[in-house]
């Protein structure tokens, strides 16, 4: 009876080896083209196509709902001036509003967590401290630009409603884009001169009797210690709009509360400074106040402490991103070409970038017959799309992948489905000495549908992008072709365009095999 199970699993195991590599070689004979040439019959060849390539300015992309949000300004050499600013709503706490009896705000704080990687620690000692303490060192993540250079940062109380569901069509979500101009009321919450600080771990504050006299003073932390953006806000604000209203209606749902306070609008000035991605969903408007406990013992004899609280108000609520972007003052020529691109015979320079910048539009076989190419029936193995980094306009910081998908539709590309993500690409290809030399794009499916001799799939513009990660489709909606309007990575590259006289130019390899006569 074992020998018989054994038996039947090996048979079981040997047929699925064998399915598996029948299946395999089928897919070798599509993708390389080399598994059934034989007797000198067929030949495998490589045609280059030329690409038209042109820039094409991003009028505005979706900024609600995201992972991640950007703030801050950067002035930058080849793309001029970014600048990022952000609306969020204010959330109550999940229990409630209750600020007790005689209480009094100590400080508000609006929180923003960075992004940041621990390095290690390290021993420090305050004015207060013998000893020196063990804490921990932070190195700041997905800042462009510099972290030295200074910028202003203005909090103020948003005027705009931030509508959940869209007031045209009740049934379905509100959508944000990042051209959207918002209202913002006076008296400003906070204003002040700004930069990263990997070493703002600490919030120290001081919390007041009703006569004002210090009576404590917390350390307030965040889990792990981790660096956090810490602005202080007005506290009379709070006094009058949160402290004098927490025993009427406005606090009693979110809905009434986000109609009486509507959130917050943070807007960064200045010539040059950092664009700061970070987790927003983490961030809150924290309010630490003294109040009045009273205690009684065993004894019915009650006691009146004066005691510190804290009441966090989450960002946990709509949150939108505003990009705008100067091309004046770059010093290269992205005004011109984003302005003026020559659509025909297609530009030397191209320029990519995110945030809702710019992206490339390429126009495949402009100079084919593609009559005669679909008359010779190939079988296409491979196809690609390479775009070369000019280097000389490129920094350091660049995208570590773009998107390529059918402009003309506004829809993905067939080898995303087909074949998936990892072998679509995109992705950014190093060199021998690890500098930046190319993006690389697999679109065998796409082309071999174009070139199909009986109902070949129409010929259309591709666009390339910087990579959002809502442009893989999920799993629960792969029939959803359309591309997403996402783009909130504010890095950019420039490539070689068509016109560039080296190599480097943007061009279409097909590699195919047809039957020798």
């Amino acid at each position: 009876m074992i020998t018989k199970k054994i038996n039947a699993t090996i048979y079981s195991a040997l047929v699925t080896l064998f399915l598996i590599g029948f299946t395999a070689c089928e897919r070798d004979f599509k993708d390389i083209g080399i598994a059934l040439v034989d007797n000198n019959k067929f030949d495998t060849n490589k045609l280059v196509s030329n690409i038209i390539a042109y820039n094409k300015a991003i009028d505005s992309v979706r900024v609600d709902s995201l992972p991640q949000y950007v703030l801050g300004v950067n002035q930058n050499n080849v793309y001029g001036k970014t600048r990022a600013s952000i609306a969020a709503q204010v959330t109550t706490p999940p229990a409630g509003v209750d600020f007790g009896t005689n209480p009094t705000i100590d400080s508000v704080i609006l929180e923003l967590p960075y992004y940041s990687t621990k390095t290690g620690s390290k021993k420090v000692k305050t004015d207060s401290q013998t000893d020196s303490i063990l804490v921990p060192v932070f190195t700041l993540d997905s800042i462009i630009g510099s972290q030295t250079q200074t910028f202003t940062l203005t909090v103020s109380e948003l005027g705009t409603f931030l509508n959940n569901l869209d007031p045209l069509d009740p049934s379905k979500r509100k959508i944000y884009y990042s051209n959207k101009n918002y209202n913002v009321l006076s008296p400003e919450l906070y204003t002040g001169t700004f930069k990263p600080n990997a070493n703002d771990t600490v919030a120290y504050i001081k919390h007041r009797g009703l006569d004002g006299a210090v009576f404590a003073i917390d350390t307030i932390k965040r889990t792990g210690s981790i660096p956090t953006i810490k602005l202080p806000l007005d506290e009379d604000f709070f006094v009058t709009k949160f402290l004098d209203k927490s025993k009427s209606s406005v606090f009693s749902t979110f809905d009434e509360f986000s109609h009486y306070f509507r959130g917050i609008y943070i807007e960064p000035t200045g010539a040059d400074g950092s664009l700061i991605t970070m987790p927003l969903v983490n961030g809150s408007v924290n309010i630490y106040y003294s109040n009045d406990v009273s205690t009684t013992d065993a004894s019915n004899v009650t006691t009146v402490k004066r005691t510190k609280q804290t009441m966090i108000f989450p960002l946990t609520g709509i949150k939108t991103n505003k990009f705008e972007h100067d091309y004046s003052t770059a010093n290269s020529s992205i005004q011109s070409k984003l302005l003026n691109p020559d659509v025909v015979t297609g530009e030397d320079k191209l320029y990519i970038q995110g945030a809702s910048g710019s992206l490339v539009v390429l126009k495949l076989f402009e100079s084919d017959d593609i009559t005669t190419l679909r008359s010779k029936n190939w079988l296409i193995n491979e196809a690609n799309i390479k775009l070369y980094v000019d280097k000389t306009l490129s920094g350091s910081d660049l995208p570590n992948r773009l998107y390529i998908y059918n402009y003309d539709d506004d829809a993905i590309v067939t080898d995303l489905l087909t074949e998936g993500a990892i072998i679509l690409d995109g992705t950014l290809h190093y060199d021998t000495n690890g500098d930046p030399e190319f993006y690389k794009f697999r679109i065998t499916d796409y082309i071999a549908a174009i070139l199909k001799a009986n109902n070949p799939k129409k010929i259309s513009k591709l666009a390339v992008k910087s990579f959002s990660p809502f442009d893989i489709p999920s799993f629960l909606r792969l029939s959803d072709t359309i591309v997403k309007p996402f783009n909130w990575n504010p890095k950019g590259v420039s490539v070689f365009g068509n016109k560039e006289l080296s190599t480097k130019k943007p061009s279409l390899e097909i590699f195919y095999t047809e039957l020798k006569n």
